[in-house]
């Protein structure tokens, strides 16, 4: 009696996350272009992203970035020069999907010749390590910085 029922296509979101290294980039805009880099190599457009039909009953054929929701991870050590702004690069790749999350999980790098001044048994530590000078001894000084500050990772 006047009400009219009408089904309508409704694709349905999938969930990405793409987590990016910051290790080594210099500033915002060197991160902004490799956030971008890894989004379109980790996340391709399927063919009805680019055009071509969806699947059946409007299912989508693929992940299409306009039904894709993406949290981007962003890990590692950051320079002190890099600014990290997780809302300004959600808005630079905003078009890599339906919604796009920056989270930004970084640890400021460590500066290993202010630690090894330190009047304590790491600062020591750190010292006899970089008297060396060698890229062996500087990777372990900072395995020995990030064992005391509780980032370290095992590998694997």
């Amino acid at each position: 009696d006047g009400v009219r029922v009408e089904p309508i296509r409704c694709p349905i979101a999938a969930y990405e996350e793409v987590v990016l290294a910051v290790d080594g980039v210099g500033d915002s805009s060197a991160l902004e272009a490799r956030l971008q880099a890894a989004l379109v190599e980790e996340l391709p457009l399927t063919a009805s992203a680019t055009g071509a039909q969806a699947g059946p009953q409007g299912a989508p054929a693929g992940t299409q970035a306009e039904v894709r929701l993406v949290t981007c991870r962003l890990v590692g050590r950051r320079a002190a020069s890099l600014a990290v702004a997780p809302d300004s690069l959600a808005a630079a790749c905003g078009s890599a999907g339906l919604g796009v999350r920056v989270v930004d999980e970084t640890a400021p790098e460590f500066d290993l010749d202010d630690l090894a001044r330190e009047p304590n048994a790491r600062g020591q530590a750190l010292a006899r390590l970089l008297i060396a000078g060698d890229d062996l001894s500087r990777r372990a000084a900072t395995l020995l910085a990030e064992s005391f500050d509780g980032s370290l990772t095992p590998p694997g």
